[in-house]
């Protein structure tokens, strides 16, 4: 809880604030397509990336975060085509293919039953989904998990009232979505007979809260919500978006650059032909680039310091002011 409660403090501190500008983290997500082993079946790479590139133009105007293919792999697997339990999951967990520093989404033909599932910080930045339903709400909604959003009807914390008065410790912890029961009439709610969201997007439910009242305003529209209809899912609150822009600056897994201390960050080699992106932002200029270097490349920061690429792509960063913000990763 304690990435929670430092967002808590920086949120009561942005209440009181005026200035709501949002800084724009690009964050590399490497997309792992499972086929059968004989190398049959498989989501299209194309279309994944164009899934991708709907996902960014959500989360970019108002979480700031825009994702970018960081490598396409191929894993021929029946074992993970088909994810069937508890140990397949730990086996993706697990496996080489995880790559640290940028979102490690795996598409695979089922989940059984399920259309996907993703890890919150502090575990590692793992989104696996149904191949059907990339086109769908759900990406985003798995997505939403990754930068540490719960679902609108959360109960590990306990389920919050409809009058909203323990909204900063029960449910998903944001005060500025309504409470909400599990939309799918699953788990623990069994009241909802015809299913919770009707065609045309509206809660015909009878869920009622801990205190015995009705939920009077469900969030049907929730990226963060279920239901039986994904297309009725169309937004994140203000506050979801603050959380996953707060996610995305200060978790290293999620994008988050690093503090370095002069003289030096250090030096690491990647394999010919990677792409590689720097982002300064504690900057007046935002330097911000992907593209295979060429050649030794000298990038000069504007907060000062510089970042040094050179062929077979080793970088070094170098540091004038201590404690400068600075991100360096590489694609493969």
């Amino acid at each position: 809880m304690l990435l929670e409660d430092e967002f808590q403090q920086s949120a009561h501190r942005m209440d009181r604030s005026t200035d709501r500008s949002t800084t724009v983290q690009h964050v590399p997500v490497r997309i792992n397509i499972v086929s059968q082993s004989n190398g049959t079946g498989g989501y299209s790479p194309t279309a994944a990336e164009a899934d991708l590139a709907r996902v960014s133009d959500v989360f970019r105007p108002g979480a700031g975060i825009d994702f970018y293919v960081c490598g396409s792999v191929g894993i021929a697997s029946d074992e993970w085509f088909n994810v069937e339990d508890q140990s397949e999951k730990d086996a993706i967990y697990n496996s080489s293919y995880y790559q640290r520093g940028v979102v490690n989404l795996f598409v695979v033909d089922d989940i059984g039953g399920a259309n996907g599932y993703a890890y919150l910080p502090p575990g590692r930045a793992i989104l696996v989904m149904r191949a059907s339903r990339m086109a769908t709400t759900t990406f985003e909604h798995e997505m939403g998990h990754i930068f540490h959003l719960y679902h609108t009807h959360e109960d590990e914390f306990g389920l919050e009232n409809d009058n909203g008065d323990n909204c900063a410790t029960a449910g998903d912890l944001l005060c500025d979505t309504e409470a909400t029961p599990d939309l799918n009439g699953g788990g623990i709610f069994s009241c909802c007979p015809f299913g919770c969201v009707g065609a045309v997007c509206d809660y015909i439910g009878v869920c009622t809260d801990p205190n015995g009242d009705y939920y009077g305003s469900p969030e049907v529209d929730n990226y963060m919500s279920y239901g039986a209809y994904p297309s009725c899912r169309d937004r994140f609150s203000p506050m979801q978006l603050a959380k996953m822009n707060y996610t995305s600056l200060n978790v290293a897994s999620r994008g988050a650059p690093v503090a370095i201390s002069a003289p030096d960050l250090g030096s690491t080699t990647y394999a010919a032909g990677a792409y590689w992106n720097s982002s300064q932002i504690n900057s007046a200029v935002d330097l911000t680039t992907r593209t295979p270097v060429p050649a030794s490349t000298t990038f000069t920061l504007s907060s000062g310091g510089s970042v040094k690429l050179s062929p077979p792509f080793r970088y070094s960063a170098t540091a004038t002011n201590p404690g400068m913000l600075a991100r360096i990763s590489a694609c493969p």
